[in-house]
């Protein structure tokens, strides 16, 4: 352990995080702000797989005013993720995973002063309670993910990458013909898909590696608590570690003979528990599981023994299904990729007579899109996903409809905005917002419902509608389908209904074929 410490403070000083503070500049400064703190630091210690240690000297943040200070630091997106795999995907592209070293310690140095004390058990060369004064970002320090994120976006920049307008931590390097590297990063950890076709990609990685302090690696990896196989035909990302690890609530033979029983608070803090553990496991890799885990999160402060056991049903599926997850077939062009979207609801079957609401967004070629209507989903990738219930407590069936349809239209018209960004990142070229939105309005995109009265009702120019909410809601979406000689709004029987599995629990064979995508037959097709 002691060996771990002083490793830690050996990159304290190789990057010169702290310099020493004698009594009259302690002194000083205090004479100059009498309301001048010394923050806490302490040791965090962790033990490794292999059974190596860790240890990590970290800032007692909590303890700093924080007040002026800018401390927004964004992470790429679980659809930045997908969309950097797909890219890694195709023909002539491939992956490479890095790990940036004292990432914090590299980043810039800091203009406010901040004094520190060493903890009890102090770094070689210094004592307990030693005064020190801080010069660059250190763990702990409320501001040093934001100076990681500037540091990284700034050395990306200089390296000719630009970050995307519409997906904060997504990177883009213009090639002669469009990308030839796209770059996710989650604050430390970046998943680089670089085309290998272009020469000059080798070179510009190695110097990235240099100047970052990388840790790469190629093949089968685990990123961000992912973990991504590649294979001759595929990319597969599953988190069997999370799904095996997910625990199950704990109730007695006899607890559960009261069903109607509210759960005591111990058992509600287990509850929790157990939601955000599923929750990790749905937002990233697992749409199958999340209408159960998301509706269970709308009853915690009324959760009674029967929705405990439920979750817990929950939790077992998901310890049983690790190697559940997505898959990437490869060879899919993203330059002439092209979306579709199914969105659906259910009416009024969520916690307080609100409707549940779920879509999915899947990139194939134009040929394939109309054939994804009846599950042909092997030609096609799902790259994102979303269930909840609609803010609103709507007044029927079609005003649920159509919030579905509008959500998912919303999330298309943003994955094609996106495409087009990245498609038009080309050396020398200048890409704003206004010919993104150009180029891609030129991109076919398919939006899916199973609801006839959606479907009629919006091409209508009528506004004999009850619901005054609901003309604003079906007027955008004339806007989009009437306007827009690229949007297409379909209606397909509910039994070809994607996102039906994410309104209510029922069948996942539909979802769960879309996710490693290969055909699914809708029963009667």
């Amino acid at each position: 352990m002691q060996e771990a410490m002083s490793r830690e403070w050996q990159k304290w000083t190789e990057h010169k995080s702290v310099r020493w503070c004698s009594v009259q500049q302690l002194q000083q400064f205090r004479q100059a702000d009498a309301s001048l703190r010394v923050i806490g630091t302490r040791w965090v210690l962790t033990q490794k797989a292999d059974g190596t240690y860790k240890a990590r000297l970290v800032v007692q943040g909590c303890q700093e005013n924080h007040l002026g200070l800018r401390v927004d630091a964004p992470t790429g997106s679980v659809l930045a993720f997908t969309l950097t795999l797909l890219f890694g995907a195709q023909n002539g592209w491939d992956i490479i995973f890095g790990d940036a070293t004292c990432a914090f310690l590299q980043s810039q140095g800091i203009e406010r002063l901040l004094l520190i004390k060493m903890p009890a058990v102090p770094p070689p060369g210094t004592v307990a309670g030693q005064i020190l004064i801080v010069q660059g970002s250190i763990y702990g320090t409320r501001d040093a993910p934001r100076a990681w994120y500037g540091y990284l976006q700034k050395t990306l920049v200089d390296f000719g990458f630009r970050e995307s307008w519409f997906e904060k931590g997504f990177y883009i390097l213009p090639g002669t013909s469009g990308p030839a590297v796209v770059l996710m990063s989650h604050v430390d950890d970046l998943c680089i898909a670089f085309d290998t076709r272009v020469a000059s990609n080798t070179q510009m990685l190695k110097n990235i590696e240099h100047k970052l302090q990388l840790r790469l690696q190629k093949g089968d990896s685990m990123f961000c608590g992912k973990w991504v196989q590649f294979t001759h035909d595929a990319i597969t990302v599953t988190q069997p570690r999370a799904a095996q690890a997910v625990e199950q609530l704990p109730l007695t033979s006899d607890r559960r003979k009261t069903p109607d029983a509210l759960l005591t608070p111990a058992e509600v803090t287990n509850y929790r528990g157990v939601i955000g553990q599923l929750m990790w496991l749905v937002t990233q890799t697992r749409p199958d599981l999340a209408v159960g885990v998301n509706q269970a999160a709308q009853r915690t402060t009324i959760a009674k023994v029967s929705d405990a056991i439920k979750l817990n049903a929950i939790a077992r599926e998901a310890n049983s299904t690790p190697e559940m997850g997505l898959v990437f077939r490869r060879g899919l062009d993203l330059s002439t990729a092209r979306i579709c979207g199914f969105g659906d609801s259910a009416f009024a079957n969520a916690e307080g007579y609100k409707s549940q609401a779920g879509y999915t967004l899947q990139l194939t070629q134009q040929q394939h899109l109309t054939t994804l209507l009846t599950g042909n989903f092997q030609h096609a990738a799902l790259v994102s996903w979303h269930t909840g219930t609609i803010k609103r407590v709507v007044r029927s069936t079609l005003a649920a409809e159509a919030y579905a349809v509008s959500e998912v239209t919303e999330a298309a018209q943003l994955l094609r905005e996106l495409l087009a960004e990245i498609r038009l990142s080309v050396v020398g070229s200048v890409v704003v917002p206004g010919a993104v939105e150009t180029a891609a309005a030129g991109d076919d995109f398919v939006i899916v419902t199973d609801s006839q009265n959606v479907a009629t009702t919006v091409p209508k120019d009528s506004t004999a509608l009850a619901d005054k909410r609901l003309r604003i809601v079906v007027a955008m979406l004339r806007q989009t389908f009437c306007k827009d000689a690229h949007a297409y709004l379909k209606w397909v029987p509910t039994k070809q209904m994607l996102a039906d599995a994410l309104t209510k629990p029922m069948s996942v064979t539909a979802l769960r074929a879309a996710m490693q995508s290969i055909r699914h037959s809708p029963p009667g097709l």
